[in-house]
């Protein structure tokens, strides 16, 4: 077995090409700096750097779990989003880099807010969108929802470590309640934001296996239609989202136009918002509530 930096990289990178992993180079210096606590310095200033048997076996461990497929989140345990290292597990979804859009647009929806801001996140996994949120604007107080106790025990945990405890609030809920009964601030809010589930439940066998063996089904399966969610929500604002109030989503490829036909019919919103990613996407839409 190989016992040095060089070498025990190199036996990495063998391992997750053989299981077919694209960035196998990448990946295995990764999980070597992760789970070796060295350096990119380190590793190619001293190939020859003995590594301990104890950590041979920690990264022997982690290539199995990354050729199995587990996304390199999961097996380090973090991800970084909006410059915040956040913990994530099985619980919840990864964060990724598109979410930041929602979190762009939401914050140029604030700046034009007054007073103490009232924010509902819905779905929060691992607690990313209002965290980001939170720690930009000091009087921001948001109320982060999801059905699993577990990703809202790993949401407190991110708030907590990043000292945004007080400023964020936590509640277990059912999407399908909406309006939920226990809300904070008499149920009303100036903003609502959401990354909701939106892959069509068909199409979750065909995902990545990263995505469809291992990330919560919860937070991907949006359905027959991938539109249940925006739904649910859209139709919960008639009663917690205060007039003038704004209503923030994330989107699936394709589906803005569905979900805006979906806000037209209620009658109660103005003009949406499409908001595309770097790759042309339509990828978030907003759109405000009309006046009282």
């Amino acid at each position: 077995m190989p016992s040095n930096l060089n070498s025990l990289l190199k036996w990495g990178e063998g391992q997750l090409t053989a299981a077919g992993i694209d960035s196998y180079r990448l990946d295995a210096k990764i999980l070597l700096t992760a789970f070796l606590s060295v350096d990119d310095v380190l590793i190619y200033s001293r190939p020859d750097f003995a590594v301990s048997p104890e950590d041979i076996l920690s990264y022997r461990e982690a290539i199995a779990r990354r050729s199995r497929r587990e996304p390199l989140a999961y097996i380090i345990g973090k991800k970084e989003f909006w410059n915040h290292p956040l913990t994530v597990n099985r619980h919840t979804l990864i964060p990724r880099p598109e979410t930041e859009i929602l979190v762009e647009t939401a914050l140029g929806y604030i700046s034009s807010m007054n007073g103490n801001i009232k924010l509902l996140d819905i779905g929060t996994g691992s607690g990313n969108i209002p965290i980001s949120l939170a720690s930009e604007i000091p009087s921001l107080h948001c109320t982060a929802v999801d059905i699993s106790a577990e990703a809202l025990e790993t949401a407190r945990f991110n708030s907590k470590a990043l000292n945004l405890e007080g400023r964020i609030s936590f509640l277990k809920a059912d999407l399908r309640n909406l309006p939920f009964s226990n809300l904070e601030n008499g149920g009303l809010f100036d903003i609502i934001v959401s990354n909701p589930p939106y892959i069509r439940s068909a199409d979750i066998g065909a995902l990545m296996p990263e995505v469809a063996l291992f990330e919560p089904r919860l937070a991907l399966d949006g359905g027959a239609d991938g539109l249940v969610s925006y739904r649910q929500i859209i139709e919960g604002c008639q009663a917690i989202l205060r007039p003038e109030g704004v209503l923030i989503m994330e989107t699936g490829m394709g589906q803005a136009m569905d979900i805006i036909g979906f806000i037209n019919s209620l009658a109660i919103f103005g003009e949406a918002e499409i908001i595309n990613d770097l790759a042309g996407i339509e990828r978030v839409v907003a759109v405000k509530r009309l006046p009282a």
